[in-house]
């Protein structure tokens, strides 16, 4: 399911753990979404942005999240806009998204809920995290 990989791919990108964080994993989840043939939504492609920030790759990082910049303003999504902007400026300065603590166990129960595992808590820390 596309949302499990997404939420995955940006866990293993931005969590605020060290030992769940790995970049090359997520760049290949990520990037997997958008070799499938299939538009990727914002979401997805934050998490692909994410995945080459994690990695290192700010330049990458910042050349997508530009696309999806000017997708959010196409469509007029402010929140989106905004966070777009503070990615791609954190992003500028070498420094990678993370997420914080209560929002990484968030998302990890959430994946656990979706793949069948214990879990309750659904919230999500921005408009745009997975």
């Amino acid at each position: 399911d596309r949302e499990i990989i997404t939420d995955l791919a940006w866990l293993l990108a931005v969590s605020a753990d060290p030992a769940v964080r790995d970049g090359a994993e997520a760049l290949r989840l990520a990037g997997a979404l958008g070799a499938a043939g299939q538009a990727m939504d914002l979401r997805s492609v934050d998490a692909l942005a994410a995945a080459y920030a994690e990695t290192g790759d700010f330049a990458e990082a910042r050349a997508i999240v530009a696309k999806a910049l000017a997708i959010a303003e196409h469509e007029g999504d402010a929140a989106a806009i905004e966070e777009f902007e503070e990615r791609s400026e954190r992003y500028r300065q070498g420094r990678p998204f993370r997420l914080e603590a209560s929002s990484s166990d968030r998302i990890q129960e959430r994946i656990g809920d979706e793949t069948g595992s214990e879990s309750a808590d659904e919230t999500q820390a921005s408009p745009l995290a997975p």
